[in-house]
């Protein structure tokens, strides 16, 4: 299960912009991305929002976590419900839409973009997210 510096951290991460455009990027949706976006913050994860879409990014699966997710999901109303995991998940079967996002690929696809082209941040993005390592590291 996270703790709670990893979703302190995976929150700062979610808190740039390219690197939410990337995740919605990734998701199967006709309007992955608005300037509504918003981060609903939790000790046990974390949310990305806007009118169309409302993603819950975890960093491990477990039993107690995917309760907490699915529960929070079914009083969520007229958006498309997606659950992203940056580790294969064996619970990949308990959603509808989850979706496995490997953390490279976002890196290489936010670059790719040009969304964040000569950032240093993305590119110590894996070690922010897993090694809990701050920007000024």
């Amino acid at each position: 299960m996270p703790n709670f510096d990893q979703i302190t951290m995976l929150k700062r991460v979610l808190e740039t912009s390219f690197i939410k455009e990337s995740i919605y990027s990734f998701l199967p949706t006709e309007k992955p991305y608005s300037d509504l976006l918003t981060i609903n913050n939790d000790n046990e994860f974390v949310s990305l929002s806007n009118a169309n879409a409302f993603i819950i990014p975890i960093l491990e699966a477990d039993e107690n976590t995917i309760g907490k997710i699915k529960e929070k999901l079914n009083h969520i109303f007229n958006r498309e419900k997606f659950v992203v995991s940056f580790q294969k998940s064996e619970y990949e079967s308990e959603f509808e839409n989850m979706v496995y996002i490997e953390i490279n690929d976002l890196i290489k696809h936010a670059e790719k973009n040009g969304a964040c082209k000569r950032n240093l941040f993305s590119l110590s993005l894996k070690e922010l997210i897993f090694k809990d390592k701050t920007y000024a590291q």
